[in-house]
This record gives structure tokens, C-alpha cells and sequence, in this order.
């Protein structure tokens, strides 16, 4: 609970600021919650970046960074953030196989496959709103298996945003598994598992965290290691969602190969609440099992 509270006020205050930068000055409020994140900044990892739009009289955007502690050498587990670059990406591998002559849109119904499992059949809007809309484990993996983690992760890297990579799927999961192959309505493959190399985190602090974990259900008395899981740094993060906003800014090298239908349809789910859309169905659902 205190943890949204604090990024809006933290947000709240800097929107509030003419001063370049706010956030150390607000950290050191004599509110008692905030006091102590600061005096323990650094047990808790904590990471600021704020960025500030401004406009001028032509309403061309200005971006000023505020921040605080951002470190891109040291470890950042992204957790779900992950999911974005993952959409932004699928809709870039759509364009590039329908130049390659596949007749594939958002639109597409897939079906996937984990060796004698079959998946029921989706469309990858039906499969991008529930990401969005409730954070979808399993639909967030049929799409890492559409683009495997060498694309995501090259990709990633040729427009500048190399601290993102991705090197392992969402759980609790029933299709997480290695060998898998995505098919098209006309049946044809049009992804499969192939070798996929992890990328080794080095040079990184704070890789191995906590005093316990858990492995394969078992307490093991170690920190976890953190070298092959996902890894996502503030500003690079940032620097993704800088991308859908305001493309223009960037030159073309450093953007993301989308259209500007694919910018609206991202800004458009992006912008949905939960229980808009397919997102009713979760919240009858929520509804009916808390009676």
C-alpha cells in the first residue's frame, strides 16, 4: 500500500516544481513514511527516474530527466515491466513477416503447440488486451515463444535499449516449456523453438540478493542468483515508453520498426482500464469468488 502512495506524491511534487530537481529534497520530508525509504535507500535498492514533458508555444516536447540513485550497473529484476517491450515488439516481428509476404495482423489467430499439447486458438489482440488489461502470465509467454529471446534480445540492443533482456518466461505457467512451435490460420509455422543462448549478466552488482529462496519447491539457505533471469534498467525501461509516446524524437535507428496504427493500438490498450473489454470477464469472475 505505501509504495504507490509514495511514487504518486513523489510524482505529485515533481509536477508541482519549476526547479530542475525536486526528489532528494522531497525524500528528505518530514513525513514519516518517506523519511524512513530515505534513510534506507540503499537497503532497498531504490531507483528514481522522473521525466518531465514540457511544450512549447508550437507544442513540441521537451524532456527533462529528474533522478535519483539510477544505476544502470547495478541488478534490477523487471518483473512485469518485461511485458511491454514484449507487446512492442510482437507488433514489430508482425510487420516484418508480412513484408516477408505472411498474411499476419493483429487480427491473426495463432494456435500453439508444446509437443503433444495443443493450445486453443487466439488472436494476438486477444492475447496483447489480456497482458495489458490483467498482466497475463500465459498469454505474455505465447508471444516469447512468437518472437524468441534472440530477437527480443537483439533487437533490444540495436536501437540502444541493450539493459533489457530477456532470458526466461513467466510461471506459474502450464505452457512454459522449451520445445513449442506457433502456427498461422493457413497452417503454416511461423515460429518454433531453436537454439536460444541466455545472456549471462557480468559486471553487475547486486546479482545475488536475499539470505533464502526457494528451488523446485525446496528452501535452499542461499541467496538467490539473479545472473540468467530477466534483467530491465530504470532508464532504459524509461526509455521504452519514450518510444511509444514520442517516436519523433528519436531517429530512426533508435525507434521501433511500428506504423502509426501500431503506435494508436499500443497507446490504445495501454490506456484501458482492467475491467474494460475481455477485462469484465476477470472481474465477474473476482466478484463471484469473493461471495
Amino acid at each position: 500500500m505505501y509504495k504507490p502512495l509514495f511514487s504518486l506524491f513523489v510524482i505529485i511534487c515533481l509536477s508541482c516544481s519549476s526547479e530542475h530537481n525536486k526528489i532528494e529534497s522531497i525524500l528528505k520530508d518530514k513525513n514519516p513514511l518517506i523519511k524512513n525509504v530515505y534513510r534506507n535507500k540503499e537497503k532497498h535498492n531504490i531507483q528514481i527516474l522522473y521525466t518531465q514533458i514540457k511544450k512549447d508555444s508550437a507544442g513540441n516536447p521537451e524532456l527533462i530527466e529528474h533522478e535519483f540513485q539510477v544505476d544502470d550497473k547495478k541488478y534490477f529484476y523487471p518483473a512485469s515491466t518485461m511485458k511491454l517491450p514484449i507487446v512492442v515488439l510482437t507488433l514489430q516481428r508482425l510487420n516484418e513477416l508480412r513484408n516477408e509476404s505472411f498474411n499476419l495482423n493483429v487480427d491473426s489467430r495463432i494456435s500453439i503447440s508444446f509437443d503433444e499439447t495443443e493450445r486453443e486458438e487466439e488472436t494476438f489482440k486477444d492475447l496483447i488486451a489480456k497482458i495489458f488489461l490483467v498482466s497475463d502470465n500465459s498469454a505474455s509467454n505465447v508471444l516469447i515463444n512468437f518472437l524468441g529471446y534472440n530477437y527480443f534480445n537483439e533487437q533490444m540492443k540495436q536501437i540502444g535499449l541493450g539493459n533489457i533482456v530477456l532470458n526466461q518466461k513467466f510461471n506459474p505457467d502450464p505452457f512454459v516449456a522449451k520445445n513449442w512451435k506457433i502456427i498461422n490460420e493457413e497452417g503454416i509455422i511461423i515460429s518454433s523453438s531453436s537454439a536460444q543462448t541466455p545472456i549471462e549478466h557480468k559486471k553487475l552488482s547486486n546479482l545475488k540478493q536475499g539470505k533464502t529462496h526457494i528451488s523446485n519447491g525446496e528452501i535452499t539457505k542461499s541467496p538467490l542468483d539473479f545472473r540468467f533471469k530477466n534483467r530491465g534498467s530504470l532508464r532504459d525501461l524509461d526509455g521504452v515508453v519514450k518510444r511509444i509516446i514520442y517516436p519523433e524524437l528519436f531517429d530512426k535507428k533508435s525507434r521501433f520498426n511500428l506504423t502509426d496504427e501500431d503506435y494508436n493500438f499500443l497507446r490504445y490498450w495501454m490506456s484501458r482500464f482492467t475491467y474494460e473489454d475481455i477485462g469484465r470477464d476477470y472481474t465477474k469472475d473476482l466478484w463471484r469468488h469473493n461471495q
